[in-house]
């Protein structure tokens, strides 16, 4: 039996196989397939992306008057008669010390994502940040590469420009921002006809934090 992309997407094969929930004939199948097919290894990276994210625990929500339900109505009057007074002073004093005290925000350091190899990258990028750079170091000194960012279906999202490597430097997509979604990273080799061929490929995970 040969196996499809069609039929791999229907039977979800390869979420089935990170997870451990193939039978023996199907994992034998899918581990013979995947290891020369690049698309469905990044099936499987995005398959084990998501189940990490899904074994996350969630933190359970608490509600805002739970801790007074242990208070008498006496205590409780006093504490919001606290609160309230607390409240009706604060921007005063917020004020106060923003405009004597607050040094000068210093600027974010631009994040800088390196790319590997091979397979996925997790990039956690500062929620202030500006302008973002993904890079890499490449071996070939005598040809012109780009980095480009696409879609899991391969449509371009940012392409890159034409860069020349020269030895001991490396290439880099700068960005003003990075899709908060799950996109790939591709860095890509120019013939001398023009045309583009896949050097890597890479899952792009990206947290702000």
């Amino acid at each position: 039996m040969t196996l499809s992309h069609p039929y791999i997407d229907a039977h979800k094969l390869a979420e089935r196989f990170v997870g451990g929930n193939l039978s023996p004939q199907e994992r034998k199948l899918f581990e013979k397939h995947y290891v020369d097919c690049q698309e469905c290894m990044d099936r499987v990276a995005l398959a084990q992306i998501f189940q990490a994210e899904a074994a996350q625990p969630k933190k359970k929500p608490v509600g805002i008057f739970t801790p007074l339900a242990t208070f008498t109505p006496r205590e409780q009057a006093l504490i919001f008669a606290a609160a309230t007074l607390v409240l009706l002073l604060m921007p005063v004093i917020a004020m106060d010390w923003v405009n004597s005290h607050a040094p000068a925000p210093k600027p974010e350091p631009e994040p800088v994502i390196w790319l590997p190899e091979s397979g996925a990258v997790e990039a956690r990028i500062p929620p202030n940040a500006g302008w973002v750079s993904i890079s890499t170091m490449l071996t070939d000194q005598r040809a012109t590469y780009r980095i480009s960012i696409v879609d899991v279906a391969d449509r371009p999202i940012v392409v890159g420009p034409d860069q020349r490597v020269s030895l001991g430097t490396a290439i880099a997509l700068r960005l003003p921002s990075l899709p908060s979604n799950v996109s790939f990273v591709v860095v890509e080799k120019k013939a001398e006809n023009g045309a583009y061929t896949l050097v890597s490929r890479h899952p792009l995970m990206v947290q702000w934090r």
